[in-house]
This record gives C-alpha cells, sequence and structure tokens, in this order.
C-alpha cells in the first residue's frame, strides 16, 4: 500500500480506511513496543535514581521490572497469545 501511494498519491495526502489502519499498526507495532518498553525503563531507572540516590538499589528496581517484562513475554509466548494491542496493554 505504501508503494502504490508513493507512486500515485498527490503529494502530502494519505489513504484512510480501518483496514489500512489495521495494516500499518502490525507494520510498526514491534519497534513500537520495543520503543515504548526501553522508554519505560529509562524512566523507572531516573525516578527511582531520583528518590533512593543509590546506584544499587536503582539496578535492583530495574532489574526487577525488567524480569517483569520477561515473565509476561513468557506468559504471552506460553498461552499461544497473538502479539496484538491487547496483549501489548
Amino acid at each position: 500500500m505504501r508503494a502504490i501511494e508513493e507512486k500515485y498519491a498527490l503529494a502530502g495526502t494519505y489513504s484512510y480506511a480501518q483496514d489500512f489502519l489495521d495494516y500499518e499498526l502490525y507494520f510498526v507495532f514491534v519497534d513500537e513496543a520495543v520503543l515504548s518498553t526501553g522508554l519505560s525503563i529509562v524512566a523507572v531507572f531516573l525516578v527511582v535514581i531520583f528518590i533512593t540516590g543509590s546506584i544499587p538499589i536503582t539496578c535492583l528496581v530495574v532489574l526487577a521490572v525488567l524480569l517483569v517484562d520477561l515473565y509476561l513475554l513468557g506468559v504471552v509466548h506460553f498461552w499461544n497469545l497473538t502479539f496484538n494491542t491487547v496483549v501489548i496493554i
């Protein structure tokens, strides 16, 4: 769809339909999920380092958050869930 729009569309325009939005969602889904998770870990690190002022404690808290994320990914895999918006939320 992007190639067709790039070749035939007017400059500055795009196609709109619910199906197109769904396809676009799956096109950028993994990148957006990784970016969101990474930014969340950075935010946790900054807040905890500000509150505690201790690098070892901050690293332990960040490790705990990372392990929870890893557990949730394992649950998604072993329950045979598809990687979709409901699972991400």
